[in-house]
C-alpha cells in the first residue's frame, strides 16, 4: 500500500470549486481547518447527489486519478460516476486520500448541513466546511477514539470563539 499523505485540500478544493461541484468539506479535516491541531490523514468530503453533481464530481477528481485504496497495483481500473457508492467511497488520489460520503446517520441531510455551512478562505480557495455544532454532533454520533478527542478540541474552539465574540460585542 502506499504511504498516506495528509491531503491537499486547497488543490482538491480549486478543482471542486471549478466544476462547481456541490460539496462540504466534513470529518478530520474539517477539525483542523476549524483550528483543530490533530493531524489527519485523509480527507471527508460530502456531496450533493442530485442532478449532475456526480457527473461535476468525476470530472474534478479524474486528474489526480483516483483509484480504491486497496486496488491491487497494476489491476485495471476506471474512474467513473459508478465508482461513487453510498454511503461513502474512499480513494487513494494525487493529492490524498479522500472519502466521499454520499449519507449521514440520522437526523442528518446534506442539505440541512450546508445549509448551517461556514465558509473556509484556504489562501484564497474558498471552502465550504461543516459548522462546528453539526461537526461535534456528528463526532458524538460516530464515538470512536479519535471522535471524541475532536468532541472536545471543537468544545474548546467553540468556547474560545463565543467567549471573544462576547468579549468583542
Amino acid at each position: 500500500m502506499e504511504p498516506s499523505l495528509p491531503p491537499d485540500l486547497r488543490t482538491l478544493a480549486e478543482s471542486l470549486n471549478r466544476h462547481e461541484v456541490d460539496y462540504l468539506l466534513i470529518g478530520g479535516l474539517a477539525v483542523v481547518v476549524h483550528g483543530g491541531s490533530i493531524m489527519t490523514q485523509d480527507g471527508d468530503i460530502s456531496v450533493a447527489v442530485g442532478g449532475d453533481n456526480l457527473d461535476r464530481l468525476v470530472d474534478a477528481l479524474s486528474p489526480f486519478h483516483p483509484r480504491p485504496l486497496r486496488l491491487a497495483p497494476g489491476a485495471a481500473w476506471e474512474f467513473d460516476r459508478k465508482c461513487i457508492r453510498g454511503p461513502w467511497s474512499l480513494f487513494q488520489t494525487d493529492v490524498g486520500r479522500f472519502n466521499i460520503i454520499l449519507r449521514f446517520p440520522e437526523p442528518f441531510t446534506y442539505q440541512e448541513l450546508k445549509q448551517r455551512a461556514d465558509m473556509a478562505d484556504l489562501n484564497g480557495v474558498v471552502v465550504p466546511i461543516i459548522s462546528i455544532p453539526d461537526l461535534i454532533a456528528i463526532k458524538k454520533i460516530a464515538d470512536r477514539d479519535k471522535d471524541r478527542l475532536h468532541v472536545r478540541e471543537l468544545e474548546i474552539i467553540l468556547e474560545r470563539r463565543e467567549r471573544l465574540l462576547t468579549e468583542n460585542g
